[in-house]
């Protein structure tokens, strides 16, 4: 997992070309991608399953 992680960050600064600002700009709209995505995909299991106390966090 380590070694996925280091990939990951050494990518997305070698894309950023050592902009750190850059770097963490795309980590963070990563971030709320991801977020989003999981929320969608939450809303729609909790549709199948009954509403929101069917999931637990």
């Amino acid at each position: 997992m380590d070694e996925l992680l280091e990939s990951a960050i050494d990518a997305i600064l070698n894309s950023a070309d050592g902009d750190v600002r850059q770097a963490m700009r795309a980590i963070l709209i990563e971030n709320v991608r991801l977020q989003a995505e999981l929320n969608r995909r939450n809303e729609s299991l909790q549709k199948k399953l009954g509403g929101p106390k069917a999931l637990l966090h």
